[in-house]
């Protein structure tokens, strides 16, 4: 207790290690771009929601996973306007629905980035999901939050 009887608080248990950057800095996760994950590399589009492995971060082993990522995300080429949400891939394939965005776009022809930081979900990995108009994705990352297993 404090002095005049107000309860002390309690500090959060850690729930992970340091932060631990990528080197070298940072590492190509996705690129829409390139990649054959949509059909013909397209764009993301309303409704598209992507699992993507963040693993290339940190050594996947029997001793550690990644308890959270840091990670920018850059959109490019967009049409219309709209957002992305980023959030922890779920085995149940209905993860709770996040009331966030994590970037933002009001018309065409947009090329900006914004980092965040992410929990890790099942299979190490992601989901980015697309609202409104459509966009190249690039993630990259460039740190992460380590959790022995036990």
């Amino acid at each position: 207790m404090i002095a005049g009887g107000a309860p002390r608080a309690q500090a959060a248990p850690a729930l992970g290690g340091q932060v631990v950057p990528h080197l070298p800095l940072p590492i190509r996760l996705f690129d829409s771009r390139t990649s054959t994950i949509l059909p013909n590399s397209r764009k993301f589009q309303d409704g598209d929601a992507v699992s993507i492995a963040v693993s290339a971060l940190y050594d996947v082993s029997a001793s550690e996973f990644a308890l959270a990522v840091f990670c920018n995300l850059t959109i490019t080429e967009t049409e219309g306007q709209g957002f992305l949400r980023v959030v922890p891939a779920d085995y149940s394939d209905t993860p709770p629905v996040a009331e966030h965005s994590n970037i933002n776009w009001w018309q065409g022809g947009i090329t900006m980035a914004n980092s965040f930081v992410s929990p890790v979900g099942s299979e190490h990995s992601i989901v980015v999901s697309c609202h409104g108009g459509r966009t190249h994705v690039v993630i990259d990352g460039f740190a992460y939050v380590p959790s022995p297993i036990t």
